[in-house]
């Protein structure tokens, strides 16, 4: 299958190098589309970075730059050497699996999974896209937390009564830093690509 490849960094600006395999989509006789991305994706330099890193890293898969079909959660657990992973679909689908192997992580990350809604045919071309964002909600927020408390330089005075003094409000230096922490993505991977028949 060809169709064009795009890759849009995230960071500093556009940086070019090859980029993983293009999608396979196969239409099913009902219209229903099958999607499976290559595993090689989860070998790219800042992919596996951040896989690595003990965070949890969310993969939006999105069409046509619609909101996302479907997430994929991984978050390597490096005192056991295995990968909790999770996949949500729109469909209410929700997949959770402990990975013993990275060769294996590949394998399950490549099998088709979080069909799209919508009625496709062999021969359209959709754009299909991959968002890696570096950590979970939860991580976010603890990472806010963790901030504001380490910029207080203080835990929380107490009044005479028991209860919390006011807090004075935050300086604009904790605010910049705090809106930072932000649920972005770093990398996204963008193919067009033909439907073929399911086999």
């Amino acid at each position: 299958m060809r169709g064009g490849i795009a890759l849009a960094l995230l960071l500093s600006g556009a940086l070019a190098w090859a980029a993983p395999p293009p999608p396979s989509v196969h239409a099913g006789a009902d219209g229903s589309a099958a999607i499976a991305i290559s595993g090689k994706l989860l070998d790219e330099a800042e992919v596996r970075k951040h896989m690595m890193s003990g965070l949890t890293m969310n993969l939006l898969l999105s069409l046509r730059d619609r909101e996302p079909y479907g997430q994929i959660s991984i978050r390597f657990e490096p005192w056991d050497e295995v990968f909790y992973v999770r996949a949500l679909g729109a469909d209410g689908s929700d997949e959770k699996k402990v990975i013993g192997s990275f060769e294996a992580l590949k394998k399950w990350w490549s099998a088709p999974r979080a069909a799209p809604a919508g009625r496709f045919s062999p021969g359209d071309r959709l754009k299909v896209s991959v968002a890696v964002i570096p950590f979970s909600a939860s991580e976010e927020a603890d990472a806010k937390r963790w901030l504001a408390q380490s910029l207080s330089g203080s835990p929380t005075p107490r009044a005479e009564g028991g209860g919390e003094v006011a807090k004075a409000p935050p300086s604009l230096f904790s605010a910049v830093i705090g809106s930072s922490i932000r649920r972005r993505p770093i990398l996204r991977f963008e193919w067009t690509v033909a439907v073929q028949r399911s086999r």
